[in-house]
């Protein structure tokens, strides 16, 4: 028997285009127990997302975060072969991928699994499922920004009833259009007119299910409540010891207009900003916008549980 399975510990790795996720977890008594969170921005798909090649300087720094990984789950009775490790945009849509995995492999000893975006969505509604952000007798939509791709996924309650995952994440909307500080007008146009052809079939099915809530998952939607809660003079120790939170329509106003009309140097002095999402917020905050303009009257939850969570529950699952 592994150490894995004597000890219950499993550890999971959620390699996004931007920032690196690790949870350390187990379950008692039907609920997750949380032995370790870390995150380290990477940026493995900066300066990649047009040649759709995985850069030298990028590889170095994942190798620098993915050893730190292997480091921090030994106290664990852990190995990095033993963590369940996650690719999701960058690592899919990268030509040179196979070779990138192969090195990682060899330098630190994490194997990783590349996740389809189908998959990805899945996952990230299983996680969500179980925060309680989602509200059963509405229409939700769940929304993940990530730095490569966006998963959209609506939902009757609890029963997906649409998903799919759309590679117009944070980073490549930054490489295409965030090239002032603070953002222009002119690119504040230009995002939105694509966001809108590219989602285009997402709007599609918001016509017609008509969601009445935005579930906002991890990420940019924990940046926006601690950046929410330093409106109120009030720092949160750690945004991830709760599993769900609201979100005020006017709060999001607020902070949309605080957002995009200041520079990165500014931002990173907001209370409540997480410094690796300084850079990230203003696209993000503009793509919610173009999303919630399409709702009439919504509600905004947001979920701290997303891909790392989603699939330790089904890894439980199929244990069990």
């Amino acid at each position: 028997m592994s150490d894995q399975k004597k000890s219950g510990w499993v550890a999971i790795g959620d390699l996004g285009t931007n920032t690196f996720h690790l949870l350390v977890a187990k379950m008692e008594h039907g609920k997750i127990v949380v032995g370790l969170r870390k995150k380290i921005g990477v940026k493995i798909g900066k300066g990649s997302m047009e040649n759709r090649e995985i850069s030298t300087s990028a590889i170095q720094r994942a190798i620098v975060a993915l050893n730190s990984f292997g480091e921090e789950i030994k106290p664990f009775g852990l190995a990095p072969s033993d963590c369940n490790t996650l690719g999701t945009s960058a690592f899919r849509n990268a030509e040179n991928r196979n070779e990138v995995l192969d090195f990682i492999r060899t330098e630190t000893g994490f194997n990783v699994r590349i996740l389809s975006g189908d998959e990805e969505a899945n996952m990230i509604f299983n996680g969500v499922c179980r925060s309680g952000a989602i509200l059963e007798q509405k229409t939700n939509l769940l929304i993940d920004i990530g730095g490569g791709s966006v998963e959209f996924i609506l939902s009757k309650g609890l029963t997906q009833i649409w998903r799919q995952s759309f590679e117009i994440g944070g980073q490549r909307l930054i490489e295409k259009f965030h090239h002032s500080d603070p953002i222009s007008q002119i690119e504040i146009f230009e995002l939105q007119s694509f966001i809108k052809i590219e989602l285009a079939a997402l709007f599609l099915e918001m016509a017609n299910w008509k969601p009445e809530v935005l579930v906002g998952c991890s990420g940019a939607f924990d940046t926006l409540v601690e950046l929410e809660q330093g409106l109120k003079g009030i720092i949160l120790p750690d945004v991830e010891s709760s599993p769900f939170y609201n979100l005020s329509i006017e709060a999001f106003q607020i902070l949309k207009e605080k957002i995009i009309r200041s520079s990165l140097s500014e931002r990173l002095k907001m209370k409540g900003m997480i410094p690796l999402r300084a850079e990230m917020i203003v696209v993000a905050v503009l793509l919610i916008e173009c999303v919630l303009n399409k709702m009439v009257n919504p509600q905004i939850r947001t979920s701290t549980f997303a891909l790392k969570e989603g699939y330790f529950f089904e890894y439980h699952e199929n244990q069990s």
